[in-house]
């Protein structure tokens, strides 16, 4: 009993080790203004338990981040502000998981006409390393805990 409880320590130390883990800092050529043009995205409603509707539509991006990494922007007609930049969350490393930084935010309004979801919580997952003036990210539903893909984005620094 006491070997076991014991290994379950050193896991749980190690577990934490790993979590509290920072794969870089935050890159500071995000900082700016940045557009993607239109691309064919999904939004998911859910109806029921494992049930989903699936919805296509077309949305531009804009998104400006300033200096302290907060975000704000629109995807298609919806809007939000608060978002912030952050590192990669995920237990792999960038070299290893493609993603190098993440903005979560909530998406006011629809994003286009036939969009039946109004309120959305997304995650941009900014793919590494971020190449002169331009990036790409994959926008994700996030809501109930999901990591839906609905679409990729290459942003151009706006001019």
């Amino acid at each position: 009993m006491v070997y076991s409880s014991r290994k379950l320590i050193l896991l749980m130390f190690i577990w934490l080790i790993i979590s509290s883990c920072r794969f870089g800092d935050l890159d500071p050529r995000i900082i700016g203004v940045w557009d993607a043009e239109e691309t064919q995205l999904v939004v998911r409603e859910e109806l029921g338990f494992m049930k989903f509707n699936f919805t296509e539509g077309l949305a531009a991006v804009h998104l400006v981040i300033d200096e302290s990494y907060h975000v704000k922007g629109s995807v298609g007609n919806a809007v939000f502000d608060g978002g912030i930049v952050q590192v990669n969350k995920d237990f792999l490393p960038p070299k290893y998981s493609g993603v190098g930084m993440a903005i979560s935010c909530t998406l006011q309004g629809k994003i286009f006409d036939k969009d039946p979801v109004v309120t959305k919580d997304v995650e941009f997952w900014i793919y590494h390393p971020i190449e002169g003036d331009s990036f790409t990210a994959e926008l994700r539903f996030t809501g109930n805990g999901s990591k839906f893909p609905m679409t990729q984005f290459t942003f151009q620094r706006a001019q």
